[in-house]
């Protein structure tokens, strides 16, 4: 990320994983194995990063849980990863569009490098072949949370997103390019909310499915009628 001009983000920890910061830096050795290849990277410790620049609202909510117990503070994200969301744009920018100026200098990728990322973002479940997802479990609008505004202000048939979404601690992250395929106009639009009418995080309370998912598509639909019906 450094190399492709993105200065601010901070990976320093494993996700669903409780390990040391010492723990974080360290990756076991991992085998690449395929019909005629073995690629090996070997066990390694990486460097530890420099302490991060202090943000502003870091505390997070009224309290948490750790386990079974409620810890009666916020939650302290100053260890925890951090990429702001201009950066997830800028990035999600030089990966689908290299020919356009993201405000730095890229992702040094091969096309087919490039075309591996673009097909697993824009996917359906149901175009994955492997695996093979249930399509009542996991329908179109699975991790495309636009999908469902999108669709009405054109056929979902026009349209392509080439997306990351996120959710977790009552956050709710969009990252997407939406293109019309019919027309070929497409538009950036990236978007965060914060939705723990309780104010406990770790609780699984969270109104994802109630307030952020139907407002993401509001969203979608608003910014499709104010670029697309012009």
């Amino acid at each position: 990320m450094r190399r492709a001009g993105l200065e601010s983000p901070r990976i320093v920890h494993r996700l669903s994983e409780a390990r040391t910061a010492e723990e974080n830096l360290q990756s076991p050795r991992i085998d690449f194995i395929g019909e005629d290849f073995t690629y090996t990277l070997p066990e390694r410790t990486a460097k530890a990063l420099p302490g991060a620049d202090p943000v502003d609202r870091i505390f997070v909510g009224e309290g948490y849980m750790s386990g079974d117990e409620l810890i009666d503070e916020p939650m302290d994200f100053s260890p925890k990863n951090h990429f702001p969301l201009a950066d997830l744009q800028r990035g999600l920018c030089m990966l689908v569009r290299p020919d356009v100026d993201c405000g730095s200098a890229g992702f040094e990728l091969e096309n087919v490098d490039r075309e591996v990322m673009l097909e697993a973002m824009s996917q359906y479940p149901r175009e994955s072949v492997n695996p093979i997802y249930d399509a009542e479990e996991y329908p179109d609008t699975y991790v495309k949370d636009l999908l469902p505004g999108l669709e009405r202000v054109i056929p979902k048939e026009r349209l392509r997103i080439y997306n990351k979404t996120g959710q977790a601690y009552g956050f709710s992250i969009e990252n997407a390019w939406v293109v019309d395929t019919e027309t070929g106009q497409g538009f950036f639009l990236a978007a965060t909310l914060y939705t723990n009418r309780d104010g406990i995080l770790n609780d699984d309370e969270y109104e994802y499915e109630e307030i952020a998912l139907p407002f993401l598509a509001d969203l979608g639909e608003a910014v499709a009628r104010k670029l697309w019906q012009r």
